[in-house]
């Protein structure tokens, strides 16, 4: 899973039939909307969440305009770590789950939900 630059989620999974030793390997594009409202301001929205730098080694600065619950996953869509952020707030993600150990370097999505929409942005730490 991951999010474009023009704010598309690309989503990739596998199933295996019962009893089949074959996978059917499925792939879908597209933007999310919960209401009308939020398409109409997608633009101004997207805005709201800013990651600093989008590739990194140590750690990442993750802001949010708004109070929000900040999620991380990785490429397999596993959460790996999550913030309440309360108003306009900055957090420092050094690339530890939610019980302190270090993750592996790859691609990961950070996801900002708030009571009305929820954005998210791919960052790539490098080890």
């Amino acid at each position: 899973m991951y999010c474009d630059d023009k704010g598309r989620v690309h989503v990739a999974w596998t199933q295996q039939p019962l009893g089949e030793t074959t996978y059917e390997i499925f792939y879908r594009r597209g933007t999310v909307y919960t209401d009308v409202e939020e398409a109409t301001h997608d633009e101004e929205l997207r805005a709201e969440l800013a990651t600093y730098p989008s590739i990194f080694s140590h750690e990442v600065s993750i802001q949010m305009q708004a109070d929000a619950t900040i999620t991380i996953y990785d490429i397999l869509g596993q959460r790996v770590r999550s913030f309440n952020l309360v108003g306009d707030h900055l957090v420092m993600w050094d690339a530890t789950d939610d019980f302190g150990r270090k993750v592996p370097a790859g691609v990961y999505v950070v996801q900002a939900t708030t009571d009305k929409t929820s954005n998210m942005q791919k960052i790539v730490y490098l080890e």
